[in-house]
């Protein structure tokens, strides 16, 4: 368990803690499995440490902890760019052990191990250090970015495609994560394997109740009903339905059509532990704040990864198994400007997240 820490009322005031404290802020508006948000952090002076939070996940699609890590992951980039362009100030992450051994334990086990110590811990240095140009741009993107579910009414391009890689390609650590531009032949095979794995999550009761309590929480968590998105109407395009349940309360969402060529990237790691699983996640953010900054819009589709059987036919289908694991599949695009903006996803209050020690 983690220590018993309490928030002195006056401790907000010491210097730079409010540099941090921002940060922090920063940290809880990254994506994360059905917004969840598994994180908690220790703040002191010039230290923040990232624990896991896993009093409330989804276990059905994530129970050895592949998602949870990834958002753990979106959290640590968005912390680490809030320090340097609030703090102005050089960064260091120190993963634990149990992280950067890069096993995994199946099952829940695992992952209490994990909850027991920091993630990781990230200390500011002492001397100045302003963010550059690229650091600055996605730290501007943190508040506005989205998960888009609309379908694209224009493309990306594939110049701009290739530049949002590079830029999350840049995160600390990715030279362990490729980010796959995907063509044609392979967005289409990836896109009927995510299909697959959404249409066999339908005939799962236990899959079925645990969506539908993730929709319209009134906790600070999940997913509101107005960021669901349509349905496919061509049945080619399946990005997860939060409509089902097992209720049948919900209405069927509006159909439209979607792209016929959607523009696909893949996220890969060279293997799949643990750290592999929190480096995709960096990426990952990185990417959705690159497209953010751009003005483009992106989407995850991850239902492929969350079955070993996806996994291995993904890898299979990007040519080269021995090369990795495929962790995420990404969708990018200009998404029709009345749904450009949806309202955010609720957030915990802060302080319900963070403790501070001193």
């Amino acid at each position: 368990m983690s220590p018993s820490i309490h928030l002195p009322h006056a401790t907000h005031h010491l210097p730079g803690q409010r540099h941090l404290l921002a940060a922090v802020e920063d940290a809880t508006l990254a994506a994360s499995i059905h917004n969840s948000q598994p994180w908690r952090f220790v703040l002191s002076p010039g230290r923040v440490e990232v624990w896991l939070d896993l009093t409330d996940r989804p276990h059905i699609i994530d129970p050895d902890g592949r998602w949870v890590l990834q958002s753990l992951g979106a959290a640590l980039a968005n912390l680490e760019l809030g320090v340097r362009c609030r703090a102005e100030r050089p960064v260091t992450v120190e993963l634990s052990a149990g992280v950067r051994t890069g096993a995994k334990v199946t099952g829940a086990r695992g992952l209490m191990d994990l909850a027991a110590r920091p993630v990781a811990v990230l200390s500011v240095g002492d001397e100045p250090s302003p963010p550059d140009a690229e650091e600055t741009a996605l730290h501007d993107a943190v508040p506005t970015r989205r998960t888009s579910r609309w379908p694209s009414v224009e493309p990306v391009g594939e110049a701009l495609v290739h530049a949002l890689v590079a830029t999350a390609a840049s995160a600390p650590g990715s030279p362990a994560v490729e980010i796959l531009v995907l063509d044609d032949a392979q967005a289409r095979g990836l896109l009927e394997l995510t299909s697959d794995a959404e249409h066999g999550w339908r005939d799962d009761v236990a899959y079925l109740a645990e969506v539908e309590q993730w929709v319209d929480r009134d906790d600070g968590r999940g997913v509101p009903a107005g960021s669901l998105g349509p349905r496919d109407s061509s049945g080619r395009f399946a990005g997860r339905d939060f409509a089902v349940g097992v209720s049948g309360a919900r209405p069927a969402p509006p159909s439209e059509r979607f792209e016929d060529r959607p523009e696909l990237v893949a996220v890969r790691t060279a293997g799949d532990g643990y750290l592999d699983w929190l480096r995709a996640g960096i990426a990952l953010q990185r990417l959705m704040l690159a497209a953010t900054a751009a003005g483009a819009d992106v989407g995850v589709l991850g239902q492929l990864v969350e079955h070993e059987s996806g996994r291995r036919l993904a890898g299979a289908l990007l040519g080269d198994r021995e090369r990795g694991t495929v962790q995420q599949l990404v969708r990018l695009g200009h998404a029709d400007p009345r749904h450009r903006h949806p309202p955010p996803t609720p957030r915990r209050p802060v302080a319900d997240v963070v403790t501070w020690q001193v």
